[in-house]
């Protein structure tokens, strides 16, 4: 039998995983990956050609994609269910966080978000747009989003 090529490894206090032999990073998810990162690391160990810096500065600069491994949908009252299949784990988010996916599925960009959030709460696209990146920052840096291409 041979050795895993790759060692990804937690750091439960700074609430990361990474992996020593390629650049991948990313934050864990309170409900999707803290207490499942078993599956988490498995998945690496299984996949390591998918291996993104989901903590790199750059990452939301080219557009962005939902991971093959993200399924999500409008739960039918406008928040997003969002799975992770690395894990097994599903959970919802906010209004914002579904017209985050809705907007970067049809799009690659956050645009449409941040009109349909400035609508819903009946402010300017300029003020919304602060709010829409910040959010999905943090789904890129939990790896519920990746680089377009």
């Amino acid at each position: 039998m041979t050795e895993d090529p790759h060692h990804p490894a937690v750091d439960t206090l700074a609430e990361t995983v990474s992996c020593p032999d390629c650049h991948w990073r990313q934050k864990l998810d309170e409900d999707l990956h803290l207490f499942h990162h078993q599956g988490l690391l498995g998945w690496h160990r299984a996949n390591p050609e998918v291996a993104v810096d989901h903590l790199a500065p750059e990452g939301l600069a080219d557009g962005l994609a939902v991971p093959d491994y993200i399924r999500w949908a409008d739960d039918g009252f406008g928040f997003l269910a969002l799975g992770d299949e690395r894990t097994g784990e599903a959970v919802r988010f906010n209004d914002e966080c579904l017209a985050i996916m809705t907007s970067v599925t049809a799009t690659g960009g956050l645009d449409h978000a941040v009109r349909t959030n400035a609508r819903r709460l009946d402010i300017s696209p300029t003020m919304a747009r602060g709010d829409i990146v910040s959010i999905a920052a943090g789904l890129y840096r939990k790896g519920l989003l990746r680089p377009a291409a």
